[in-house]
């Protein structure tokens, strides 16, 4: 891999890890950074920020030339997209049934 390419792939890395963390964090200084009226979903800005800095991982193990660490990327990928929409639903019933429960 030459020069320009791994330095674009940090920089790609950086942005990324930016986005992931204003997604993870700030959800809402990003919206109004990004002039935005909001973000419509709560639960799904941590899933998109889980992509994010997933992507950033892998770019950065592209950067650094670690094919062997690649599967760890996929690893990653594949559970936080298992766990997160799982842990959302989870917190979803919960909330519901404890709103029936005061109700009662």
């Amino acid at each position: 891999m030459n020069n320009r390419l791994r330095i674009l792939l940090y920089v790609i890395t950086a942005y990324l890890t930016f986005l992931g963390v204003m997604f993870l964090f700030a959800p809402d200084t990003f919206a109004a950074m990004m002039k935005l009226q909001g973000l419509p979903d709560k639960v799904l800005n941590i899933l998109y920020g889980q992509v994010m800095l997933t992507f950033a991982y892998v770019g950065y193990m592209a950067a650094s030339s670690g094919e062997a660490r690649l599967s760890r990327a996929l690893l990653a990928l594949t559970l936080g997209h298992a766990l997160l929409p799982w842990l959302a639903i989870v917190l979803w019933w919960l909330a519901g049934a404890a709103a029936t429960a005061q109700r009662d």
